[in-house]
């Protein structure tokens, strides 16, 4: 409802109290506060004061006009006092809020809102304003409710049905809830186009798509966008990643060329660009460094204070030891990094964690309880996160996501941390001029290669990552192509996402089957849950002769249900030059070996190194080439006796795996910490 109209049926009363010229001059403030002629408003008003210093309508009315002239102080100060001589008038408080929003000061705003809506069940914009308020003071979870009160008042605003949909959206998405994306994907649907800013509607839908992997319909919406956004940073950027997504690597990297030319100068766009390289094969192993290192070239300077390199740890203290990861969720790096952080030697190191991850869980939890400083970095801009970090006053940082989304490597140049280094949750060079060292191990980055990384290495004893299989991880079972004592067809398999099944992969994965008659391939990943992805998949395999029917094409699923799928893989297939890193211990833990391509990239050697650490004889799964790929899968799927060892390996694996390095998380966390106080010696010397 309109200011002036509940003015107008709150005056009458007024009116009649008053004499006759002190009503006149009520009705000529009014009507000069309707045409904006507020100076006039505001003389009225004034003489009405100086009968009735304590009229309440009088100092209401004043505040309003000092708040439509821009004069904040005066205006709160008035309708204050008005609403302290009428606490129940809801549009009093109504009004106050409007002007402490406008200062800036939410928390009061809330608390007016809240008096207004409480003096008033049926005042639909003081309820509507509370849920705003409560939502940038506690969050989206906290409006929905307020937001679902107000449209009982009105079901056809607009407006409020779109800030639901908002506070759906942004809640759904921390949290994952599939039922809250879904109607916040339903209400977008239904009214973005009446939005009062439709662009920014239809962009929240095209979000609420991706948070919920509709992938296909996230896709359509954002290049609808790019037809009218006339900025079309955020769009193209998210369908860059939605192509990710559905493993189209080479249309994801075409927006993100496409996104640099329009913007240059923005590192987050080449972060995911040299992200998105690893995934392709390149001729020249020295052309990756070469990226990563132009990168660092590039580099705004910082001529802020930052701490000068080798400036060692104080004496008396233990080591500080900081960890930076967007990824502390159930993710692959958390599920490694939680067995490290659960077995720091506390006596020597006091552990600091820097949470960017947007996504909370349980898995969230049992880290920040494992951790001695949790610090919620999330809503830190990169200045904030750097500043935070040099008050930490940390020995060494390490950084746990590189140039994979939403990580901080942007804020340690030239440096917040007397040393840095880059471990577990990215597959390559930094590029980083201030990143002093790169955790790695002899095999994935083996003696020599030290000239394709920018910063120094320091190598594990094994390997750079280590392993516990999750509880609901199942038994293993007999060979599927050998069950029931006949021969089955035998089956190939990957669970690796589709981004790393390159043109390479397929020619190489075809040629298998080609040679293989009779086999299938098994493929379970996110993107063969959408349309457009299986359909790219049969279609390249179909270009290279293969039939359909012996594609078996599954859509990701969590957990249990998805290691479920190894029960039907006789020997499962690696892709390159991006190799598995978590796929691979799970197919390892589940009894099925890997064939695999080691190449001269860190990231095309993740599997070699598994294997290596299982014992010699598992190199057998090792090829040099795509002819010898061929040849090692058409072994292993053809003669009996490789047939025979493939079973027993299956019921060994486990047990191998127990027993090597591999899973060895107190050991590996003590050679990681004598990493550390490497480190800290060699920038003392």
């Amino acid at each position: 409802m309109a200011l002036l109209d509940l003015l107008t049926r709150l005056f009458p009363a007024a009116r009649r109290a008053l004499d006759q010229q002190l009503a006149q001059q009520i009705e000529v403030a009014l009507q000069h506060f309707e045409a904006g002629e507020s100076d006039a408003a505001l003389r009225l008003c004034q003489q009405w004061l100086t009968q009735r210093p304590r009229h309440h309508e009088a100092l209401h009315l004043s505040g309003l006009i000092r708040l439509q002239q821009g004069e904040l102080n005066q205006a709160l100060a008035l309708l204050r006092q008005a609403c302290s001589l009428r606490p129940q008038r809801a549009l009093y408080q109504f009004n106050l809020g409007n002007a402490l929003v406008r200062s800036n000061d939410h928390i009061a705003a809330e608390r007016a809102f809240r008096a207004a809506a409480q003096a008033d069940q049926a005042h639909f914009g003081a309820r509507y304003n509370l849920a705003m308020a409560v939502r940038i003071n506690h969050g989206p979870e906290a409006a929905i409710p307020l937001l679902r009160q107000a449209l009982q008042l009105q079901a056809e605003h607009v407006g409020c049905v779109i800030q639901l949909a908002f506070a759906l959206l942004q809640s759904g998405t921390k949290s994952k809830a599939a039922v809250t994306l879904d109607e916040a994907i339903q209400l977008f649907e239904q009214h973005w186009q009446a939005a009062e800013d439709p662009i920014a509607a239809r962009f929240a839908l095209g979000e609420a798509y991706a948070a919920r992997r509709h992938l296909d319909q996230a896709v359509s919406t954002f290049k609808a966008l790019l037809m009218e956004d006339p900025v079309p940073l955020n769009t193209r950027a998210h369908l860059a990643n939605c192509y990710l997504l559905l493993g189209d690597i080479a249309q994801a990297n075409h927006e993100y060329d496409e996104l640099l030319k329009v913007f240059p100068d923005w590192p987050y766009f080449w972060s995911s660009r040299l992200a998105n390289l690893n995934y392709l094969p390149l001729s020249d192993p020295h052309e990756l460094t070469r990226r990563h290192a132009h990168w660092g070239q590039q580099l705004l300077p910082d001529h802020r204070n930052r701490l000068r390199p080798g400036a060692g740890k104080s004496t008396g203290r233990r080591i500080r030891i900081g960890y930076s990861s967007a990824d502390f969720h159930r993710h692959p790096v958390a599920y490694i990094f939680n067995l490290v952080l659960g077995c720091h030697d506390r006596s020597q190191f006091e552990v600091f964690c820097y949470n960017s991850s947007s996504y909370p869980d349980s898995m969230t939890a049992l880290l920040r309880s494992h951790a001695e400083h949790w610090i919620e970095a999330e809503p830190l801009d990169d200045a904030a996160f750097a500043e935070r970090v040099l008050q930490d006053e940390l020995d060494i940082l390490i950084d746990l996501s590189g140039h994979t989304s939403n990580g901080r490597i942007h804020a340690m140049q030239p440096r917040i941390a007397a040393v840095q280094a880059s471990w577990l949750g990215y597959f390559s060079t930094t590029g980083l001029p201030a990143m002093d060292y790169l955790i790695s191990d002899p095999v994935t980055s083996p003696p020599g290669s030290d000239p394709l990384y920018t910063e120094q290495v320091l190598r594990m004893p094994h390997s750079r990552f280590v392993f516990v299989a999750p509880d609901y991880m199942p038994a293993v079972n007999a060979l599927p192509s050998q069950a029931a004592g006949q021969s089955q067809a035998f089956t190939f398999g990957s669970l690796n996402n589709l981004s790393k099944v390159t043109p390479a992969v397929l020619d190489v994965w075809a040629e298998v089957l080609h040679q293989v008659a009779g086999s299938r391939l098994l493929l379970r990943t996110l993107a063969l849950g959408q349309a457009s992805g299986r359909e790219r998949i049969q279609r390249a395999f179909q270009e290279r002769g293969i039939d359909g029917q012996r594609l078996m094409l599954l859509p990701n699923v969590g957990g249990e249900e998805a290691m479920h799928s190894y029960h039907q893989i006789d020997l499962a297939l690696d892709p390159f030059p991006f190799t598995g890193g978590m796929t691979s211990f799970e197919a390892l833990w589940m009894g099925v070996p890997i064939v695999t391509l080691p190449g001269a990239s860190m990231v095309s050697r993740q599997t070699l190194a598994l294997l290596r650490c299982l014992g010699n004889d598992m190199l057998e799964f090792v090829a040099n080439s795509p002819a010898d790929y061929v040849a090692r899968c058409v072994h292993w799927a053809t003669q009996p006796q490789a047939l025979q060892h493939l079973q027993q390996l299956r019921q060994s694996l486990r047990e191998r795996l127990l027993e090597s390095p591999l899973t060895d998380y107190p050991e590996f966390t003590r050679a990681l910490e004598d990493l550390y106080r490497q480190m800290l010696q060699q920038q003392a010397d």
